[in-house]
C-alpha cells in the first residue's frame, strides 16, 4: 500500500463465527513477534484467545515466534495452501470489501487510508453479512452499536439478555450452516469428483497463478511438469505435496484443483512443446533437468546443463554461480564424478 503515517500494509483479522473483523495498520516487514503483539493489543483485549487460526503464508506467519506463541496458547494454527485461497477465503472476501471502500474514500494520492480504517472497520461490522443474516456487531454482542440515531436497545433484565444471546447464537449457527450448504451445492454443480493421488504419481501443475513473460498470457502453457506426488498434505484435505525443483521457490503444497494426472507420451516421434519460462518473484526460471559434465574456464568451474522439456541442442555451459537454485543436482554430480575418479585410480593401481 502507499505509505501513510509510517504504515504500508493492513493486518486483517476475521472471526469465522460472527464475521467480526478488525483492520490493523502495520508495515509489510513486521516480524512474527510484532504480528503477535498486534493481535494482543488490538484483538485479544476484545475477544481473547481463539481455538484455531488460519493465515496466509507470509513470512511473519511462518516465523518460529508466531507458531510457538500459538502453540503455547493452545491454539491450532493452520495456513492456506499455495495458490488456493479458499482455505483462507473468509479473509480474502473481507479484503475485497476493504479494497472497494478504499477506492471510494481514499484521496487521489492514496495517502490518507490509515485515518479511514476505523470508519471502514465500523462500517463493515455494522453491515448485515449474507451468511449470518445479521451484522457482526449484533452477532458478537447481541445488540447494535449506537450510531447517534437511537438504534441501540438493551433489556434491563439480565435473564432476558442471556436467553436472547443463546437464541442469537443458535440463529447464527443455523444461518451459517445453510449458507455453507448453499455454497457447497453451487460448487458441486461446477466440479467433478477430484482424483485421488498416491505417492509417486506424476501430475501436471496449473500455471494460472504463475507469471509469464509471453506477450499473451492466455496463449501460454496452462500446465507445467510433470512432478511427483510425495504425499497428501493432510488426511482428507485434497491437497498434495509435490517434489518441485529448487528453482521453483514456492511452498510445495497444492490443492487438487491445480493438478491434473500426467499421461505419458506413448506415440513414437511425437514431441511435446517445450515449456516456457515461469516468472517467480519477477525472475524467469527454467527447470534444470540434469548436470551432464564439468569443465574449467578461466579458473572457474562450469557445468553442462540440460533443461527439462528441451532437447540436447539446448544444453548449455553455465558457471556454478548460476546454479544456486539447484544445489542438489550440483552435489549429486560432484558425488558421481568423485566415485568415478576413485574407481579409475584403483584400476590404475
Amino acid at each position: 500500500l502507499p505509505e501513510c503515517q509510517g504504515f504500508n500494509a493492513i493486518m486483517v483479522v476475521v472471526d469465522r463465527f460472527t464475521k467480526m473483523s478488525h483492520f490493523i495498520p502495520c508495515k509489510n516487514t513486521i516480524t512474527g513477534e510484532e504480528a503477535a503483539w498486534l493481535y494482543i493489543d488490538r484483538v485479544f483485549l476484545l475477544h481473547g484467545i481463539p481455538e484455531k487460526i488460519v493465515s496466509d503464508r507470509g513470512t511473519q506467519f511462518t516465523a518460529e515466534f508466531w507458531t510457538s506463541f500459538w502453540k503455547q496458547m493452545g491454539t491450532k494454527h493452520s495456513m492456506s495452501t499455495a495458490y488456493h485461497p479458499q482455505s483462507d477465503g473468509q479473509t480474502e472476501r473481507v479484503n475485497s470489501v476493504l479494497n472497494q471502500y478504499s477506492r471510494v474514500y481514499c484521496s487521489y494520492l492514496q495517502d490518507n487510508w490509515v485515518p479511514l480504517l476505523a470508519t471502514a472497520e465500523f462500517a463493515y461490522n455494522n453491515s448485515v453479512h449474507t451468511s449470518t443474516g445479521v451484522t457482526p456487531f449484533f452477532a458478537n454482542q447481541g445488540l447494535h452499536p449506537n450510531t447517534g440515531r437511537g438504534s441501540r436497545s438493551v433489556s434491563d433484565d439480565p435473564n432476558v439478555l442471556s436467553v436472547k444471546l443463546k437464541e442469537y447464537s443458535e440463529f447464527l449457527r443455523t444461518n451459517l450452516e445453510e449458507a455453507r450448504q448453499d455454497m457447497k451445492r453451487f460448487a458441486d454443480r461446477h466440479r467433478s469428483a477430484a482424483p485421488i493421488y498416491q505417492p509417486g504419481d506424476k501430475v501436471l501443475l496449473s500455471t494460472k497463478n504463475f507469471g509469464t513473460s509471453r506477450p499473451k498470457p492466455k496463449w501460454a502453457d496452462k500446465w507445467i511438469g510433470p512432478y511427483r506426488i510425495l504425499k497428501e498434505a493432510h488426511p482428507g484435505s485434497s491437497s498434495y505435496v509435490l517434489s518441485l525443483p529448487p528453482s521453483i521457490k514456492i511452498y510445495p503444497v497444492f490443492h487438487t484443483s491445480l493438478l491434473t494426472p500426467y499421461v505419458e507420451n506413448t506415440l513414437v516421434g511425437r514431441k511435446r512443446p517445450a515449456p516456457p519460462p515461469v516468472t517467480i518473484d519477477s525472475e524467469q526460471e527454467y527447470e534444470v533437468e540434469a548436470i551432464l559434465d564439468a569443465q574449467k574456464r578461466y579458473g572457474k568451474t562450469q557445468y553442462l546443463v540440460s533443461w527439462r522439456g528441451y532437447g540436447p541442442e539446448e544444453n548449455l555451459w553455465l558457471p556454478e554461480d548460476n546454479l544456486s537454485n539447484s544445489p542438489d543436482l550440483v552435489a549429486d554430480f560432484k558425488a558421481r564424478t568423485a566415485r568415478v575418479t576413485t574407481s579409475n585410480r584403483k584400476r590404475k593401481n
